[in-house]
């Protein structure tokens, strides 16, 4: 699964769960490598009690958090976490312009 699809399903499932959570994302700070500026550390104020709140079982498949191998180093992880963050942000903007439409 690319990591646009997951972002997607992860989106999708927090429309269930949270119908207006892209509008409480601060997009300045939103950053998927960090727990509390994730979108589940902004949105359940940390990401650990988002993933319990929401009973995720795999993170990564939903664009939460990466799956990370252990002989990636930590530049990869990086880059790997910023290209995550502009997926998530991308589809934050989406949503807003989608729910601006609508008004």
């Amino acid at each position: 699964m690319t990591l646009s699809a997951c972002v997607t399903s992860g989106a999708a499932i927090l429309d269930k769960k949270k119908p207006t959570w892209f509008k409480k994302i601060d997009l300045e700070t939103l950053d998927i490598g960090k727990p509390k500026f994730c979108v589940l550390g902004q949105l359940y104020g940390g990401y650990r009690l988002g993933v319990s709140r929401l009973k995720i079982k795999d993170p990564a498949v939903l664009g939460f958090d990466l799956e990370l191998e252990d002989n990636v180093d930590n530049e990869d992880d990086a880059e790997m976490f910023r290209q995550l963050t502009s997926l998530w942000i991308y589809a934050i903007r989406a949503k807003r312009l989608e729910s601006f439409a609508k008004k």
